[in-house]
């Protein structure tokens, strides 16, 4: 997976796509984070989220040039065959800007040991891995609003304690 990220994780041109969305600055999703954390008060330690989230999304912005993004990259959209990864899928919402929108599938799939070992392969610096917890957050919170139906809110359930265990 780390390679994938370093290999996709290059310089995109002006006529990349953009997405309102993802690869934006953490800041601009302060709001429905917020929304979504309060309504999802029965589900997620709220209190604590919020704070979490405040912290890391007061980290510096993304000062690189906008990053190619594959834009939803979760575990749903990794295929794996005998055990190891075999195809990413879903260029759906390609686009370009923070590469720490991607980076927050460390936490959707990984134990504390194998973050450590995909940031290192990926080489990721502090100021991208605490966006990408603060895109954790952001994007966890949005699963949890999906159907049961689909594998989601099962990633939405777990990947806020990954992050708050690490940052909260």
């Amino acid at each position: 997976l780390a390679a994938f990220i370093v290999a996709l994780h290059h310089p995109a041109p002006a006529e990349a796509p953009e997405n309102p969305f993802r690869g934006v600055d953490l800041r601009q999703r302060a709001d429905s984070v917020h929304r979504r954390a309060y309504s999802l008060a029965e589900v997620v330690p709220t209190e604590r989220v919020i704070a979490v989230w405040d912290d890391l999304r007061a980290t510096a912005e993304w000062a690189g040039p906008a990053m190619w993004l594959h834009g939803d990259l979760h575990p749903s959209n990794m295929l794996t065959h005998r055990g190891s990864l075999s195809a990413i899928i879903d260029f759906g919402d390609i686009t370009s800007g923070d590469p720490a929108t991607d980076l927050a599938v460390a936490w959707m799939m990984f134990e504390p040991r194998e973050r450590d070992v995909f940031r290192r392969a990926a080489a990721i610096e502090d100021n991208t891995w605490r966006r990408a917890a603060g895109w954790a957050l952001n994007l966890s919170l949005a699963y949890l609003t999906g159907d049961d139906s689909t594998s989601m809110p099962l990633i939405g359930r777990t990947t806020p304690n990954a992050v708050l265990a690490e940052f909260g």
